[in-house]
């Protein structure tokens, strides 16, 4: 077959989303692939519609739009990894029919034991890897032996590089490297009706003159004190900026800042649920990122276009006050051109 294909499955959040488009780039261009960024697994738009093609182009990287070319492929028999991928497992989300595990075995054993890639069982000797679930199985047989079938498991797609894949059809899915961030935004272009939209907003409010502090508080907290890190606004940051933009998960955080910086502190409007407990049945689990698949379309996509805007325009601002264990937050700092001006403020 001609052509090659890399398929990258969309999971977690919009930062994870986007590191794990960067390790699938370099490994597409690596191993001359064509690329396909999946985003159609209904987390930020209804289920179907690919998120990622409605707001971003991919450029200097070979890519398809659609899908069609891989399902034209397989169909015609093109070879596939994992091995038992399925024409139902191309054209669904990553969480329809697999589910991850992180490895406990040191994921850089295989540097010892190069004969373990020759195996099928070499999924063992990685960070982790995703597996079929029995649920997705309707034969009473195959749901016997699929947990043991070494050709339902895929490794992370961050540790594809580290294998030898000739097979015509790889399935990539992962939650982003934070090592490999060299030029994140160089193949994504934001589309121009959205890009202009966040401008607008950075050009009315005057964000060039104001700090921007990202502080994500909800299913993933700071591992710093709110309280630090208002003094070190007020006495070091503020007496440089015209004010404060501020983007965080949280209304509480919110709160907060209007109280200490009464009309200094502008925030782009958006709709925050009360979000954040740790009980996974309940409505109020996890992140902004888990609240908005179980929301109507019109919400996950003005909840979407809004967590844009905020990591477009932290990066539009004179200084960055990021917080150092969020990924979306690292993102804003990638999109930043003024790098001297970064800091990360859970680190002060």
């Amino acid at each position: 077959m001609s052509n090659k294909y890399l398929i990258l499955k969309g999971c977690a959040g919009l930062g994870n989303r986007f590191l794990a488009i960067k390790d699938a780039i370099d490994y597409a261009k690596k191993t001359n692939r064509i690329l396909y960024v999946d985003w159609s697994d209904g987390w930020f738009l209804d289920k179907g519609i690919n998120t990622f093609y409605k707001y971003f182009d991919l450029c200097q990287v070979r890519h398809i739009t659609n899908i069609e070319p891989i399902i034209n492929a397989f169909e015609n028999g093109a070879s596939t990894y994992p091995a038992n991928l399925s024409r139902k497992d191309l054209e669904e989300d990553i969480y329809s029919n697999y589910f991850f595990k992180n490895n406990t075995i040191n994921p850089y054993l295989y540097s010892y034991c190069h004969f373990i890639n020759k195996t099928a069982w070499s999924y063992l000797f990685y960070g982790g890897y995703w597996y079929r679930t029995v649920k997705s199985v309707k034969n009473p047989l195959k749901k016997i032996v699929t947990p043991f079938d070494p050709r339902n498991k895929m490794i992370y797609g961050a540790f594809l590089s580290r294998t030898e894949r000739n097979e015509d059809i790889v399935c990539f899915a992962d939650f982003g490297t934070f090592e490999n961030r060299n030029n994140m935004f160089s193949h994504i272009k934001m589309k121009e009706f959205m890009f202009q939209h966040i401008t607008k907003f950075a050009s009315d409010y005057n964000l060039s003159e104001r700090i921007a502090i990202h502080i994500r508080a909800t299913d993933k907290k700071p591992s710093k004190s709110i309280s630090n890190l208002l003094e070190i606004i007020e006495q070091t940051y503020l007496p440089q900026a015209k004010g404060i933009f501020l983007s965080t998960d949280n209304p509480a955080i919110e709160g907060i800042f209007h109280q200490r910086f009464p009309d200094k502190v502008i925030c782009f409007p958006k709709e925050m649920p009360n979000i954040g407990t740790d009980n996974v049945g309940s409505p109020n689990f996890g992140g902004i990122h888990h609240w908005i698949r179980n929301k109507s379309v019109e919400k996950k996509k003005a909840l979407f276009e809004a967590t844009l805007a905020d990591m477009w325009l932290l990066s539009m601002c004179k200084y960055l006050l990021w917080q150092g264990n969020s990924s979306f937050s690292m993102m804003s700092a990638e999109l930043m051109n003024k790098k001297s001006n970064i800091i990360d403020w859970t680190s002060l």
